[in-house]
């Protein structure tokens, strides 16, 4: 049925005598009335035939007797409307008789609104009565509204869905249909089996129906839908479909995240299994893993080769994760196989660590220090990176690594993230000047150097010792004094004096055993030199090499006879 309002206007005509000859004019003065002044048959469904209206006409009641001579359509749309009873057509109206009945029916043959009117002719003038409806379009019913074809394989082929197309029937007339298709971003994936509508036109309790299959041809969720028009009010009508698509080989578990590994270990392994669920046997042509980080993943590969069947136990790869350098990871493994859509993938994922060494303080300076003096310092090592870490080595080199030594050098030590081991270093100078060295701490894939820096004084004189305090020897024989004499920075001499009773003093230089080497101990000796008979007091003493003089030095008594 075609929409809309229709309006018409009964029109009555009156046939006068031959004189007047004609029609009397519609909406002339007359006595009459109506009840319902107008009448609206609403909305009516095309080709159909609305319920049935009355409306009574009355006559003045005291007035003059009013004759009807004819009740006619008239207006634009007065063929959609149908004049079913009319019990006015020649009756006189008076106080004896009032009143009479017109019965109708609205039968739009397209839709829209339909406006009209009822005329009644009568002999003192007509009286038109609105009539308007709407034509409305026919309904279809469809059944189901959408079909989730569920998840199947690709390459695969779903059951069949079947779509009913329904004319109600009650009150209603023809439907047309025009072409069946199926649109929509995953269309290809969906076909019709059976179009029984296309180009159809149903009648009233009438039905068509539409068979839908799934044949996806691609991994994912698919969506489309069946469309098509009709004469129906609904139209456009659409019919949703949707199904998702799996490979026959599945991969367990779908990704792998290995979390945290140290730069340069290896994580435990992730086992990764295949099955296949396809009535075929499946030939596994290749397994890799592929992306941007795919050289830090390892595998071990039981599965290129093999043979799956329906639901069988399958094989199995197994993956480790061996980061190169800090930083997220990933990578796809991916299994390539005989199955219609060719690769399973599964998603890699670790983030490389490792350990940061930092030093606290930056450098060690010691200031001076006395030879045959040590001073100490201690350095904090802290691992303020984001993984774990042994100390391999703690070790000093540099210009002069002999005058540093440690006595916790940490080696060994296992540092978490923000972990810290205290060194303590020592520093000895063996010689004068500006000392430098390097403490030089080692993890995996970290180093961390602190500057060493002391310098090496001497304000102390030489100690020097006779060996025999009490010195008896004969004036004719070669008779030798001996000691030894210590200074940290090496001693350059020793003096011996030997003095009589008279104060008169005989000086002579003693020789040094290998001090010129810079020991800080050495020995000497000399041989009495010829003196006169007599008590002597012999005295040593000994210069070291950065000019200190021992005083007052050693002492003994020498008896010549």
């Amino acid at each position: 049925m075609t929409r809309g309002s229709h309006r018409a206007v009964l029109s009555v005509a009156l046939v006068l005598g031959a004189s007047l000859s004609g029609v009397v004019p519609a909406h002339a003065a007359t006595s009459l009335t109506s009840y319902p002044a107008s009448l609206n048959f609403g909305s009516t469904q095309v080709n159909t035939v609305s319920d049935f209206q009355q409306v009574q006409v009355y006559s003045a009641g005291n007035g003059p007797a009013v004759t009807i001579s004819a009740v006619v359509l008239a207006g634009a749309a007065a063929s959609q409307y149908t004049i079913e009873q009319d019990l006015c057509s020649g009756e006189t109206l008076d106080s004896l008789s009032p009143s009479c009945t017109i019965g109708l029916r609205f039968a739009p043959n397209s839709t829209g609104p339909k406006t009209a009117r009822i005329d009644i002719v009568a002999n003192d003038g007509t009286l038109g009565i609105p009539l308007d409806g709407t034509g409305t379009p026919p309904s279809l019913s469809l059944y189901p509204s959408s079909a989730p074809f569920g998840s199947i394989e690709v390459g695969g082929l779903s059951s069949v869905q079947t779509f009913s197309v329904y004319n109600a029937g009650i009150g209603q007339g023809p439907v047309t249909i025009g072409l069946v298709s199926i649109i929509g971003a995953n269309a290809g994936d969906f076909l019709l089996a059976h179009d029984g509508c296309s180009s159809r036109t149903l009648d009233a309790f009438e039905q068509c129906t539409i068979d839908a299959r799934f044949a996806p041809s691609a991994v994912g969720d698919k969506s489309a839908s069946i469309s098509f028009t009709s004469t129906a009010i609904e139209s456009p009508h659409v019919l949703h479909l949707s199904g998702n698509a799996h490979l026959a080989v599945s991969m367990y578990p779908g990704s792998a995240s290995f979390g945290s590994v140290n730069v340069g270990a290896s994580s435990f392994p992730v086992d990764f299994s295949l099955y296949s669920s396809s009535s075929e046997i499946v030939s596994v042509l290749g397994v890799a893993v592929t992306g941007a980080n795919a050289a830090d993943f390892d595998i071990l590969d039981g599965c290129s080769g093999q043979q799956l069947t329906q639901y069988s136990s399958g094989c199995m790869i197994s993956t480790t994760f061996e980061p190169a350098s800090r930083g997220n990871k990933s990578a796809t493994l991916t299994v390539t196989t005989s199955a219609p859509g060719g690769s399973t993938t599964a998603t890699l994922l670790g983030t490389g660590v490792g350990p940061s060494l930092s030093a606290t303080p930056t450098s060690l300076s010691f200031g001076n220090t006395q030879l045959g003096a040590s001073g100490h310092r201690t350095v904090t090592i802290r691992n303020t990176g984001d993984g774990d870490g042994v100390l391999h080595d703690a070790t000093i080199q540099g210009t002069h690594p002999e005058d540093f030594s440690m006595s916790v050098d940490c080696s060994g030590a296992w540092l978490p993230p923000q972990g810290a081991c205290a060194s303590d270093v020592a520093f000895e100078p063996t010689g004068m000047g500006l000392r430098e060295a390097t403490l030089v701490v080692t993890t995996d894939g970290a180093t961390i150097s602190v500057p060493l820096r002391g310098t090496g004084i001497d304000t102390t004189p030489p100690q020097t010792a006779i060996d025999e305090a009490v010195v008896p020897v004969k004036a004719s024989l070669l008779t030798s004094v001996t000691g030894t004499a210590t200074d940290a920075g090496g001693v350059d001499g020793t003096t011996i004096v030997f003095e009589d009773a008279l104060g008169n003093r005989t000086t002579a230089q003693a020789a040094l055993d290998a001090c010129g080497s810079g020991n800080r101990s050495c020995g000497w000796s000399l041989v009495v030199p010829i003196l006169p008979p007599g008590p002597y007091t012999v005295r040593a003493f000994s210069r070291d090499r950065n000019a200190n003089v021992e005083t007052p030095g050693d002492t003994a008594t020498l008896l010549i006879v």
